[in-house]
């Protein structure tokens, strides 16, 4: 139930972004630079942690598109994404990085009442 709740708030905001003329594009500039403060990434890790939002964020679209507003349909492929999001960034952040990043996303999932444990 849980998942199911975290997923379902992260597709709806995700799909609320593109409503509202978010290209995958933009998102991926958007969390990068997010995550490019909160995590005081470096020169080189800025382009890297572009490529992995930018990649990220076109499947999450394309799940989207796919769920047609059933998001339980896209349940476990959003969950996957999830995890290869993290292992795709735990190849460019330092160890202190990724754990801040984990705490972000457990604060995020708090914010939009997912809860904040997996």
């Amino acid at each position: 139930m849980f998942f199911t709740v975290c997923l379902f708030v992260i597709a709806t905001t995700a799909f609320a972004q593109q409503q509202r003329g978010g290209t995958p594009e933009e998102n991926a500039r958007r969390q990068t630079e997010r995550l490019t403060t909160e995590l005081k990434l470096t020169a080189q890790q800025v382009p890297q942690v572009e490529a992995v939002n930018l990649s990220m964020a076109k499947e999450r679209a394309q799940l989207i598109e796919k769920a047609g507003g059933n998001f339980a349909s896209v349940q476990d492929d959003m969950q996957k994404l999830n995890a290869k999001t993290e292992e795709a960034l735990s190849k460019i952040l330092t160890n202190e990085q990724l754990e801040a990043y984990k705490k972000l996303q457990a604060t995020q999932r708090q914010r939009q009442g997912g809860g904040g444990n997996r």
